[in-house]
C-alpha cells in the first residue's frame, strides 16, 4: 500500500511538472513568435517652388531577424508630377520597393508598398533578418537584386546617374524615380513597429527649358541625346547625358519648348558655367546644338533647378576636329555660313595608284570631287582598278552619315592652303589613330586624260599632272 502511494505521488509529481513545463514553454514560444514581425514607417515630407524642391530628411534602421514589414506616413520623389511653375509633386506608385542594407553592407531585405499609393505617405511589408540593435540603412530604389551589396548599390546609381537616364516624350518626368536616390537610418527594435523613419534625398533635379532654335530644320529629323556638362573646375567637368525618344522633330508642345528632367548629383556650381550639347538624328554623333548659362547658386540635395537656354547650331572654325574630341573622324579644313556648313579631311592616309593607264573616266570636275567619285564608282569593278576611290567610299558611315570621297583638284588646293592649322588639329586627336599631312604629292579625283590625273605637291602646293601610278590619297567629306 505505501509503495503504490509513492508510485502515485511521483506520478502526480511528474504530470505537475510536465504542465508548468509546457506552460513555461507556450510563454517563450509566444515572445518569439511577436518578434518575429516588424513595422517600419516612414515619414518623408517635401515642399516644392518654382526653383527648388526641398530635401527630404533620412534615417535607416535595422536588425537581424526575420520579419514582416510596413511603412506609413512617407513622403517621396517617387511618382513625378511637374506642376510648371509649383514646382514637381512626388508621390509613392504602386509596387514601390525599399531595400534595408545592415552595417556591413549586405542586405536585411527589401520591402513593397502596401498602402498609401498615390500619396506622400506609404506603408511597406515585407521579411528582413536583422538583429535587435542594428541599425539599417534604408534605401530608395531598391536593390536590383539580393547580392548587390551597398558599395555596389550606390556605385550602379551613380553610374546611372551619369549615363542611363532617357526621357520618352517632351516633359516626361516618368524616368526620375529609377535615379531619384534616397536613404535614411532607422534602429531595429524589439516589437512589430519600428520609429517613423524620414527619407533624405541624395540627388537633385536639374530641368532644362529650350526654346526651339531659328536653324533647327527637317534634316535634323528627332532629337537624341543631350549632354550636360557643369564645369566645377575640374580636367573634364562633370558630364551628365540624357537619351531623348518619342519625339518627331521638334516638339510643339510647351509653346515650342523642349523639357528635360535631368537627375544629377549636388554639385556647387555658383557661379561656373554649365554647357548644354543636343544632338539629333541627322548627325547623331555631332554636337549639333550647343548653349551655356553661369548658374546663380550651388545645387543642393532634394531640391529642384530650372534652367533656360536658346540652343544654336553648333559652328566650326577651320581646324576643328570633327564631330568632337571624343568622337573624332576628320578634322575641318573649309566652312560656310558661319561655320555651321563645311568640309573635312580624313585622320589618316593611303598610297595606291589613281587607275589603271590608257584608260579614260570622264571624272574631270576640278572643283567637285563627289562628282568624280560618283562617275568612277559608276565604273564595273572600280573596287579593284580604283583602289584610292574605294578606299575614300569605304570610310562612309550610318554612324557619321558622311559621304567621304576623293578630292577634286580646287579641292585638294584649298586644303593645301590650310595644312598647317589641319596638322594642328590633327595633333590634338587622342581617340584615333591619325597621319599628318606630308610634303609628298597628293591625288586628286580629276582626271586629266586616259594616262594621267592631277595632283597637288604638298612641299609648295602646285597642281600638276601626274601619271595615273602610285601617290598618297586622302578622302574628304561635307557637312
Amino acid at each position: 500500500m505505501i509503495m503504490e502511494m509513492k508510485r502515485l505521488n511521483m506520478l502526480d509529481l511528474f504530470k505537475t511538472i510536465q504542465m508548468k513545463t509546457r506552460n513555461i514553454i507556450e510563454r517563450v514560444n509566444t515572445k518569439l513568435l511577436s518578434g518575429l514581425c516588424a513595422l517600419i514607417t516612414f515619414s518623408i515630407i517635401t515642399s516644392c517652388t518654382s526653383d527648388e524642391q526641398n530635401a527630404v530628411e533620412e534615417v535607416d534602421n535595422s536588425r537581424f531577424v526575420s520579419l514582416s514589414v510596413s511603412t506609413n506616413e512617407s513622403t517621396s520623389r517617387i511618382a513625378f508630377t511637374d506642376n510648371a511653375g509649383s514646382g514637381i509633386s512626388p508621390t509613392w506608385e504602386a509596387n514601390d520597393q525599399i531595400t534595408l542594407f545592415k552595417s556591413n553592407g549586405t542586405q536585411a531585405g527589401t520591402l513593397t508598398v502596401s498602402t498609401g499609393v498615390g500619396t506622400k505617405s506609404a506603408t511597406f511589408t515585407g521579411t528582413i533578418n536583422a538583429a535587435q540593435g542594428d541599425v539599417l540603412t534604408v534605401c530608395y530604389p531598391a536593390a536590383t537584386n539580393t547580392d548587390q551589396t551597398y558599395s555596389v548599390y550606390k556605385t550602379d546609381l551613380t553610374t546611372g546617374v551619369s549615363n542611363k537616364q532617357t526621357q520618352v516624350g517632351n516633359a516626361s518626368t516618368a524616368h526620375l524615380k529609377k535615379y531619384s536616390a534616397m536613404e535614411g537610418a532607422v534602429l531595429m527594435g524589439s516589437g512589430s513597429v519600428l520609429p517613423n523613419v524620414a527619407l533624405g534625398n541624395t540627388n537633385t533635379i536639374f530641368t532644362i527649358k529650350m526654346p526651339k532654335p531659328v536653324d533647327f530644320v527637317a534634316e535634323d529629323q528627332n532629337l537624341n541625346v543631350l549632354v550636360v556638362t557643369f564645369q566645377d573646375g575640374s580636367t573634364n567637368g562633370i558630364i551628365y547625358s540624357l537619351k531623348l525618344t518619342g519625339m518627331t522633330g521638334w516638339p510643339t508642345s510647351n509653346g515650342n519648348t523642349l523639357i528635360a528632367h535631368l537627375m544629377i548629383n549636388p554639385v556647387d556650381i555658383t557661379n561656373k558655367r554649365i554647357d548644354f550639347r543636343l544632338t539629333t538624328n541627322n548627325l547623331d554623333i555631332n554636337n549639333t546644338f550647343k548653349g551655356n548659362i553661369t548658374a546663380s547658386k550651388s545645387y543642393a540635395a532634394g531640391k529642384r533647378y530650372t534652367a533656360t537656354y536658346t540652343p544654336v547650331r553648333r559652328t566650326y572654325a577651320v581646324g576643328d576636329i570633327y564631330p568632337n574630341s571624343s568622337k573624332a573622324v576628320g578634322v575641318v579644313y573649309e566652312i560656310s555660313e558661319g561655320g555651321k556648313k563645311g568640309k573635312v579631311v580624313s585622320l589618316d592616309e593611303t598610297a595606291v595608284l589613281w587607275g589603271p593607264l590608257a584608260t579614260v573616266t570622264n571624272a574631270t570636275s576640278a572643283t567637285n570631287g563627289a562628282t568624280n567619285q560618283a562617275t568612277i564608282e559608276a565604273i564595273s569593278g572600280f573596287e579593284t582598278n580604283y583602289p584610292g576611290f574605294k578606299w575614300c567610299k569605304d570610310k562612309n558611315s550610318l554612324l557619321t552619315k558622311l559621304v567621304w570621297y576623293m578630292p577634286a583638284k580646287d579641292e585638294m588646293t584649298a586644303l593645301y592652303a590650310v595644312k598647317a592649322a589641319v596638322n594642328t588639329g590633327l595633333s590634338k586627336v587622342t581617340t584615333s589613330p591619325f597621319t599628318i599631312l606630308g610634303s609628298g604629292v597628293y591625288w586628286s579625283s580629276t582626271e586629266s586624260d586616259g594616262s594621267n590625273a592631277w595632283g597637288v605637291d604638298f612641299s609648295n602646293g602646285v597642281a600638276s599632272q601626274y601619271s595615273k601610278t602610285s601617290a598618297n590619297v586622302r578622302a574628304v567629306a561635307a557637312f
